[in-house]
C-alpha cells in the first residue's frame, strides 16, 4: 500500500481531487471507458457541475493520485454517498482507475485503503463497488480488503434500469397527482 513504501510515498500523493484537476481526471476517465468499449457520456463541463458546482451537494466525490515531482494526476478512485435501511451510512465506489504507466506499484490499494480510513473516520459502515467478472486483478484488490462477492453470499445481483428504461417508465406510469 501507498504510505508502507517510504519511496512510494515520496514519489506519490493522494488526496481530494479539486475543480483544477478536473480535466486530468476526466482524460483517465475517457481512457476507462475507451477499454471497456463504452462511450463517455457526461461533458467535462457537466462533470465539473456535478461534482464541484455551486447551489447543491456534490454527487460524486473523488480521491486522486499525483506523482510529486510534476504534479500529474494518475490515478482516481471516483466514489459517492449511499445508504442501507439496514446498516447505515455507506460508501459505493464508481471506479478505479490507475494509468497503465504506474500500474504494479500499490497505488490502487493504497486509494481504497485511503477510501477505507476515511469510512472509519467519519462513520460510514460498508464500502461496495461493482467489478467486472473478467478483471482478475480489480477482484484481488477487492478480496484483499475483505470485500466479498455478494451474489454467492447474500443472493444479490445487481440490476440496473438504464436512462431510456428510465425514460420509458416515467412515460408509462400513471400520474398520482
Amino acid at each position: 500500500m501507498l504510505g508502507s513504501d517510504c519511496n512510494l510515498m515520496m514519489e506519490y500523493k493522494i488526496r481530494p481531487a479539486l475543480v483544477e484537476d478536473c480535466k486530468f481526471i476526466y482524460g483517465l476517465m475517457r481512457q476507462l471507458v475507451e477499454f471497456r468499449n463504452y462511450t463517455l457520456k457526461p461533458k467535462l463541463e457537466d462533470f465539473i457541475e456535478n461534482g464541484f458546482g455551486d447551489g447543491h451537494p456534490p454527487y460524486f466525490h473523488v480521491l486522486v493520485v499525483e506523482k510529486t515531482a510534476n504534479k500529474s494526476i494518475v490515478a482516481y478512485l471516483l466514489y459517492y454517498h449511499s445508504y442501507s435501511s439496514c446498516e447505515g451510512k455507506s460508501l459505493f465506489i464508481e471506479n478505479i482507475y490507475v494509468d497503465p504507466n504506474h500500474r504494479g506499484k500499490g497505488i490502487a490499494s493504497a486509494l481504497v485503503g485511503f477510501l477505507c480510513r476515511f469510512a472509519v473516520e467519519n462513520g460510514f459502515v460498508r464500502i461496495e463497488s461493482l467489478v467486472y467478472k473478467l478483471n482478475e486483478p480489480s477482484i484481488k484488490l477487492h478480496q484483499a480488503f475483505g470485500a466479498v462477492d455478494l451474489h454467492e453470499t447474500h443472493y444479490l445481483l445487481p440490476y440496473r434500469i438504464d436512462s431510456e428504461g428510465i425514460r420509458k417508465a416515467a412515460e408509462e406510469q400513471p400520474k398520482f397527482i
